[in-house]
């Protein structure tokens, strides 16, 4: 079960671009709703807070350090972005 959890996130450990691409994809599902003129809040705020949590975690693995090899951090952070 955990390496089910875990393993889809050393793709974004090795290459930090791809979750600026995530980011990318929920800004669009953002855009497209808002060019619709969604009339509800609530449905502009769930791709708008992914957009933000990915491009967070996007700058945050693009500033660790390569040689960092014991990662504890994941175990909060990527549930934190299944849900989104």
């Amino acid at each position: 079960m955990k390496t089910l959890i875990y393993s889809p996130m050393n793709w974004f450990i090795r290459h930090p671009s791809l979750a600026f691409l995530i980011a990318l994809l929920f800004v669009t599902a953002f855009l497209h709703l808002r060019m619709r003129r969604t009339r509800t809040i609530a449905a502009l705020v769930g791709p708008a807070a992914a957009a933000c949590i990915w491009c967070a975690y996007a700058v945050y693995e693009w500033i660790m350090p390569p040689d960092m090899n014991i990662r504890i951090d994941l175990f909060l952070i990527a549930p934190l972005l299944w849900l989104a």
